[in-house]
């Protein structure tokens, strides 16, 4: 009876011992996966904008609409917080109050750069959008929205390179740390 009683006591103590440093390197695995999220998460951010300005292509060249319109048109597809944000700027500037279609872009934008926290180059280039493309030339549109697609693309190869890179180093930083913190506790 006395051997029974040691061994079980025993084993809940290595039991409970293995449970806490299985918890541990969960979480720990757990945060490298959060931020590996957010690295993705940027990158679908920059594809968007690209597809955003391949669609604004599409609507100013193909169907020759206003870059309100196409926004509005835009918004429509897309949904969601930024088809909102679209939305809102036609919606606006049915109004007529004098406002300019850079004004009221970088306006809404700025409401959703509250929400959404972005890095500065992001919101650079969502800013810059309304302040070139505010003419009325259609063949001058049609090339800014170009160069702007270009950059979004630019900015989501310079997110993707050396992204596993990243991804290695940040499961290789939060394994260590859980092996360092059941090392430490036990």
């Amino acid at each position: 009876m006395i051997f029974k009683q040691k061994y079980t006591y025993e084993g809940k103590g290595r039991m409970l011992k293995i449970a806490g440093s299985i918890c541990i390197m969960l979480g720990t695995s757990g945060i490298g996966f959060l931020y590996i999220q957010k690295e993705r998460e940027k990158i679908m951010f920059a594809q968007m904008w690209e597809n955003i300005m391949q669609m604004f292509l599409s609507e100013i060249s193909y169907r020759k609409q206003s870059l309100a319109f196409a926004g509005y048109e835009i918004g429509e597809k897309i949904g969601g917080r930024e088809g909102e944000c679209f939305q809102r700027i036609f919606e606006r500037m049915q109004q007529y109050r004098g406002e300019g279609f850079a004004n009221i872009w970088i306006e809404e934008w700025n409401l959703y750069f509250k929400e959404r926290k972005l890095q500065e180059e992001e919101k650079k280039l969502i800013e810059e959008f309304a302040v070139f493309t505010g003419f009325e030339d259609e063949v001058i549109q049609i090339k800014l929205v170009e160069e702007q697609r270009e950059k979004w693309k630019e900015r989501k190869l310079t997110i993707r390179k050396g992204q596993l890179e990243r991804e290695r180093i940040v499961w290789t930083i939060s394994l260590c740390a859980g092996i360092v913190l059941i090392l430490v506790l036990i």
